[in-house]
C-alpha cells in the first residue's frame, strides 16, 4: 500500500498536541506550527 505525506489539518494538529501533552511534554506556542507547515 503507498504511502502518503501530507500536512495535518488544524484539527490532527490539536489531537497532536493533546496527545503530546498526555505523555508530558509540555508543547510551547509555536510547536503545533511545524505540523502545518
Amino acid at each position: 500500500m503507498p504511502r502518503t505525506i501530507r500536512t495535518l489539518t488544524a484539527s490532527e494538529v490539536e489531537t497532536l498536541v493533546d496527545w503530546a501533552a498526555g505523555e508530558g511534554w509540555n508543547p510551547g506556542l509555536g510547536d503545533a506550527a511545524a505540523f502545518r507547515t
